[in-house]
């Protein structure tokens, strides 16, 4: 089991340098390496310090696993919390230049406390306390927000208002959401302007966002509605579905923080796994275009890596196909949602059939 955990990890971490290195993401839904770590300041090295931030870190991870806020509030997850050495694997101290407002009074050098969770009992902690588990593989969200500052109107991407961008991308960090900002180059000002994002115009918006290769996108505009006051409209592109909402604020870079955390939270609402015993949906899934002993791996390894699926076994291979069947959480339609991210299965099964039909695509 750790084998196969480290080869998906090295497979993932292998992709996102590869994707870096060509300057643009090609993955419509990624696995998120650093799921079940943490790294919070705390005032030394001694044990009430270390136990404090351990709790503050495991709360931490139980917000971007359970994909939604209000750990705090939740009895089991407050009882855990106080006593989070059980749950620990690995911590670390290291010290850093303090930055960010508030951490403005911190001496020159701090320490930060970095820990890492064990993944099952963090995930069985975040089922007891009834809340959904969001699994490593998520989908990369391709991110349009332009921003109205002075009169100027600018989209959020490229070496355009780089501090804005940082906000964006540290927030969705910490939330365990893959964004993508876009390039800007020559490319996408030729195939979107900032008055497209600026009026919402949806089908030039997913256009530009094809060579990004995202099912999901976030959108929004951003401007100063009073002297003292920002406000924000955004939408979540999700497939057919279309979800709206806006924010306001006194400062630009908060609210562009906390419409990343409300993205996070939309996300987790429709991708994440429901609770529940596992193992409670069981169906069979045909795979085809299966012709070699890579396409059988391929297949296999992709459906092993889905959150969704606790567990899964070949139960026939005929000529250009193989039979799963899988157990999940959430039936039939946890698993298409997630599936319709990436670009390893395409559904060939019509709605109501007892088995679920894909296509492995190249």
């Amino acid at each position: 089991m750790i084998a196969v955990r480290a080869r998906r990890l090295l497979f993932s971490l292998l992709m996102l340098a590869l994707c870096a290195l060509l300057g643009s993401v090609s993955l419509s839904a990624v696995e998120v390496p650093d799921l079940y770590e943490a790294e919070v300041p705390v005032a030394d090295r001694s044990e009430a310090a270390r136990e404090a931030g351990l709790g503050e870190a495991l709360l931490r991870v139980i917000t971007k696993v359970s994909g939604v806020p209000g750990a705090r509030s939740n009895s089991t997850l407050v009882r855990a919390v106080e006593k989070p050495g059980r749950l620990v694997q690995q911590f670390r101290y290291r010290q850093a230049p303090a930055s960010g407002a508030a951490e403005a009074q911190a001496p020159e050098q701090r320490w930060r406390l970095w820990a890492r969770f064990d993944a099952r009992v963090v995930d069985s902690l975040v089922r007891d306390a009834g809340l959904r588990v969001w699994g490593r593989v998520r989908p990369a969200v391709m991110v349009w927000v332009a921003v109205d500052q002075s009169g100027t109107r600018r989209i959020l991407g490229g070496e355009e208002a780089p501090e804005l961008s940082a906000i964006m991308r540290d927030a969705a960090r910490q939330r365990g959401v893959p964004v993508v900002l876009p390039l800007l180059d020559l490319e996408d000002q030729s195939r979107l302007r900032v008055s497209d994002v600026w009026g919402g115009f949806s089908d030039r918006i997913q256009q530009a966002s094809s060579r990004y290769q995202s099912n999901v996108i976030f959108t929004g505009r951003v401007y100063r509605l009073l002297p003292t006051l920002w406000e924000g409209r955004f939408s979540l592109i999700a497939g057919d579905a279309v979800e709206e909402w806006s924010n306001q604020g006194d400062i630009l870079e908060l609210l562009l923080a906390d419409a990343v955390n409300a993205l996070a939270t939309q996300l987790a609402f429709r991708f994440a796994a429901p609770s529940g015993i596992a193992g409670a949906y069981g169906f069979g899934v045909i795979v085809s275009g299966v012709r070699s002993t890579g396409d059988y791996a391929r297949a296999l390894e992709y459906l092993s890596t889905l959150e969704q699926i606790t567990d899964v076994s070949v139960t026939r291979v005929s000529t250009d196909e193989v039979r799963f069947f899988v157990e999940t959480r959430g039936g039939q339609d946890a698993l298409l949602k997630v599936v319709a991210l990436g670009g390893t299965l395409a559904r060939e099964s019509l709605p109501g059939d007892p088995e679920l039909r894909f296509r492995l695509l190249p």
